[in-house]
């Protein structure tokens, strides 16, 4: 099933002040994770990357810094690359938490000048870097930041798998104003897609409670999100999975050859992460040029059923 992964915007995104820090006065990189270059620049330095994130001459992001993005940011339609919402405490009332901030090779970061300037990955060479570049950067900051809610698929072609809730991981790139003062990072945060306003900064990633369900209305025409008390709603999401990078390339290249494979993968992740469930997981597929290699496993249900809560 394809889903229109843009009707994230369905839900309804609470804007509220932001949390801390203003464009006047940034926050400090953090003395624990930066390291000052050669030249004075703030560089951090990933665990799982030889390439450090460079400030240039700005601030670097810093991971625990929360923020309040706006929905437009959060409109996948718009496909926003870049925030300009303050980040700072965790304190005040926000939507988003920066896991990391990772470094960019030098050829990607060539690569991506167009991206940024352009401000949105809308054309497809520039969805494909999107997709291929900055989004795969991300990735192993998101696993570790969501490694309590893992589920072990035993599946060779599956990078990761982990319980699905509406907080979902989103990269940004620096602002162009930024870019051009010499910043090279990509900054990953965690991202409430909910109306529920929750404190990201101590939520149990492990667990899915009821406010933060992630539901869909599904049909043999695709899906979309919808809030999991509308009526529409038939189908709960249980699980998010991320393809290797030679699987991703793989299907990328054979798309509609995919939907039967990805309809087991959904089906073994299901009872491997949920084994009471007696549900048979079912795939939620992007359309084709939105195919990152990650993609959704949901369950029916009927407005009756209560929500699977773990």
């Amino acid at each position: 099933m394809r889903a229109l992964r843009s009707g994230i915007a369905v839900l309804a995104i609470a804007v509220m002040a932001g949390c801390g820090g203003t464009d006047d006065e940034p926050a400090d990189a953090s003395t624990e994770s930066t390291a000052a270059g050669s030249s004075g620049e703030q560089a951090t330095e990933p665990a799982d990357s030889g390439t450090a994130a460079v400030a240039g001459s700005t601030a670097l992001p810093e991971a625990g810094q929360c923020s309040t993005l706006t929905s437009e940011e959060l409109d996948e339609s718009t496909a926003k690359v870049a925030t300009e919402s303050a980040a700072g405490e965790c304190d005040s009332a926000h939507n988003a938490i920066t896991v990391g901030v990772v470094g960019l090779p030098d050829d990607d970061a060539a690569t991506l000048d167009a991206l940024v300037n352009t401000g949105a990955a809308l054309v497809p060479d520039d969805k494909q870097t999107w997709t291929t570049v900055v989004v795969p950067a991300c990735q192993a900051t998101f696993d570790e930041a969501l490694s309590a809610a893992s589920i072990d698929t035993a599946t060779d072609t599956v990078a990761s798998a982990h319980k699905a809730t509406v907080v979902q991981g989103r990269a940004w790139l620096p602002t162009a104003e930024d870019w051009d003062a010499g910043a090279r990072w990509v900054r990953c945060d965690l991202v409430n897609y909910g109306s529920a306003l929750t404190d990201l900064s101590t939520l149990d990633y492990g667990t899915i409670s009821e406010n933060l369900a992630a539901c869909l209305a599904a049909d043999v025409e695709g899906s979309f999100v919808a809030a999991c008390d509308d009526e529409i709603t038939n189908a709960q999401v249980l699980a998010r999975v991320t393809l290797d990078a030679a699987k991703t390339e793989q299907v990328q290249a054979n798309y509609d050859a995919f939907a039967a494979e990805a309809e087991q993968i959904c089906a073994d992740t299901v009872t491997a992460g949920f084994p009471d469930v007696d549900k048979p997981g079912k795939a939620s597929l992007p359309v084709a040029f939105a195919f990152d290699g990650t993609f959704d496993c949901y369950v029916e249900r009927v407005a009756s059923d209560p929500l699977v809560t773990s």
